[in-house]
């Protein structure tokens, strides 16, 4: 059984999803802001819906410091916080994307756990998307970047995931739902070929995140 972190994420969407997945044992989810739980309760109730599930840990605390107490819990560890300050790398949840923060993450995870947080889009950020690509690859044999359309974000939404497994293909469904264990779960927007879709990439930015292999090659 799986057991799943979640940084951030007081609007609940992410946990929602998580929970879609049987073999989920338990979700933690560490929010620093009660009120955003509260709020999102109340004005956004089929996102924030899953908040009396028996399977949820939720704690209202400083994300950074319950991932620096945590050692080999995890199998996943969703990062589902604010973006970062591009002009202030002090402020904000800026800690949540440097070094320090993510060598935690590696010791929170257990044996060939996954770790998966939002990044910017590749059409305007790649510089930073590449440095923390290669921030990662010094803490990880996998790391991959993939892209949703997502409407309130310009350019599209982008995801990092990193795995402790060199085995690990992010590129293929674990699971490949037919269209009635789809309906079952409420999927609006997921399924396989979504999946293998988001790994593709425009050639400049294949280019610049897989320098040394053709990542999207058939």
């Amino acid at each position: 059984m799986i057991k799943v972190l979640i940084v951030g994420g007081g609007d609940g969407g992410v946990l929602r999803e998580v929970l879609k997945h049987d073999e989920v044992e338990t979700v933690t989810q560490v929010e620093i802001d009660e009120k955003v739980v509260e709020v999102c309760k109340k004005y956004f109730p089929t996102m924030a819906c899953q908040y009396n599930h028996p399977k949820l840990r939720l704690h209202f605390q400083d994300g950074i410091e319950f991932v620096k107490n945590s050692k080999n819990m995890f199998d996943i560890i969703i990062n589902d916080c604010t973006d970062r300050d591009l002009q202030d790398e002090s402020s904000g949840s800026n800690p949540l994307f440097q070094l320090p923060y993510w060598k935690n993450l590696k010791q929170a995870l257990r044996p060939g756990g996954i770790i998966i947080q939002q990044e910017e889009s590749v059409f305007f950020h790649l510089d930073l998307i590449k440095k923390g690509f290669e921030m990662c690859r010094s803490l990880f044999p996998v790391v991959n970047y993939a892209s949703a359309y997502i409407p309130s974000f310009c350019g599209g939404q982008g995801f990092r995931l990193c795995s402790s497994n060199p085995d690990v293909d992010f590129k293929e469904p674990i699971h490949k739902w037919s269209f009635e264990e789809r309906k079952k779960r409420s999927l609006r927007y997921y399924n396989q070929n979504v999946h293998k879709a988001a790994f593709v990439l425009p050639e400049f930015a294949d280019q610049a995140l897989y320098p040394d292999d053709d990542f999207n090659k058939q």
